[in-house]
């Protein structure tokens, strides 16, 4: 089940792991086209520190893309 769903259109899955690997990331994007929701955000409280990941369902193609941050 997802971790956080935040103004009902994004969802923020929550790790606390050494590095995110491509599991984690099917994770995510599994919750993004059951609920068909827009957008995910994949966050990891790495001992290392925090990273995150964005991304967003195309509703037409029902695929998923990560988003590029400046």
């Amino acid at each position: 089940r997802l971790d956080l769903l935040v103004n009902d259109n994004i969802i923020l899955e929550l790790k606390a792991i050494k590095h995110i690997d491509t599991p984690h990331r099917q994770q995510l994007w599994s919750y993004l086209r059951i609920t068909r929701k827009p957008y995910g955000m994949l966050i990891n409280f790495s001992p290392d520190g925090l990273y995150s990941e964005w991304y967003k369902r195309d509703a037409l193609r029902n695929e998923i893309d990560k988003i590029k941050l400046l």
